[in-house]
């Protein structure tokens, strides 16, 4: 999965600073800062739950933040039942329930 987020700022080009719950955000292997004119983006391959949080971008005089949160998507278990609704759960609940 991957996460992406824009921000656009007016005016002269200005360094962008990335924040998740206060601690700056660095370029690595997951997280990628764009710039394209006025339009900063911040992406996050591989979303996971860890990657939940408040975001904030300070560009000079202007900033935004955000709360992000990250879901585990369904898991589909293909078995025997007709019952597509028996078929559907969320990361931690019970295969068989009452167990």
């Amino acid at each position: 999965m991957t996460s992406c987020w824009s921000a656009s700022s007016p005016g002269p080009m200005l360094l962008a600073k990335w924040y998740k719950n206060n601690c700056r955000i660095e370029d690595d292997e997951r997280y990628c800062e764009e710039e394209e004119g006025a339009f900063r983006s911040l992406v996050i391959l591989n979303a996971e739950l860890g990657d939940s949080g408040e975001y904030f971008l300070d560009v000079g005089d202007d900033s935004i933040s955000f709360q992000v949160t990250v879901e585990e998507p369904p898991v589909t278990i293909v078995g025997n039942s007709n019952d597509l609704d028996s078929q559907e759960m969320m990361a931690g609940e019970d295969l068989i329930p009452g167990l």
